[in-house]
C-alpha cells in the first residue's frame, strides 16, 4: 500500500477509537488533526483554513453535532473537502443521505487498520 503525506481531520467522539485510527493512519505517512466532537472539529477548521486538509474522517453519530452536519459545515468552509463517513449504525436510508457526491464515502464499523488505511489512500488517489 503506497504511503501518503496528505492532512487527515479525524473526528471520532470515542477515544480509543480515535487513538486506533490516529495512529494507523499516521504509520501510513499521514498528517493526523484530532477532534472529539463536530464543535471542535470547526475550531480546527477554522484555525486551518489556508492549510491542505485534504479528508475529513468523521463518526456519523456524535455529541454535539453529527457527522453529516459537521460535513456540510466544513464544506460550506472548504469545497474541495473530501469526507469519509465512519459507523456501525446506519440505516440503508441514512446511508443514502450520506452519500450524496462522489468526495463522500463510507466505512463500517468496526474496521481493522489496514481497511482504513486503504480506504483513505484510496479517496486520496481518486
Amino acid at each position: 500500500m503506497a504511503i501518503g503525506h496528505e492532512t487527515v481531520l479525524l473526528v471520532e467522539d470515542e477515544a480509543l477509537v480515535k487513538k486506533a485510527c490516529a495512529v494507523t493512519l499516521r504509520n501510513h505517512g499521514n498528517h493526523v488533526l484530532e477532534a472529539s466532537n463536530g464543535t471542535e472539529a470547526l475550531r480546527v477548521v477554522e484555525k486551518k483554513l489556508d492549510s491542505s486538509i485534504g479528508l475529513l474522517y468523521t463518526d456519523v453519530v456524535m455529541p454535539f453535532m453529527g457527522g453529516v452536519e459537521l460535513s456540510q459545515k466544513v464544506i460550506d468552509a472548504i469545497p474541495t473537502f473530501k469526507v469519509l463517513f465512519a459507523s456501525g449504525y446506519l440505516d440503508e436510508q441514512t446511508l443514502s443521505n450520506v452519500l450524496t457526491t462522489k468526495d463522500h464515502h463510507f466505512i463500517q464499523k468496526p474496521f481493522t487498520p489496514y481497511v482504513l488505511a486503504g480506504s483513505v489512500r484510496e479517496i486520496f488517489d481518486a
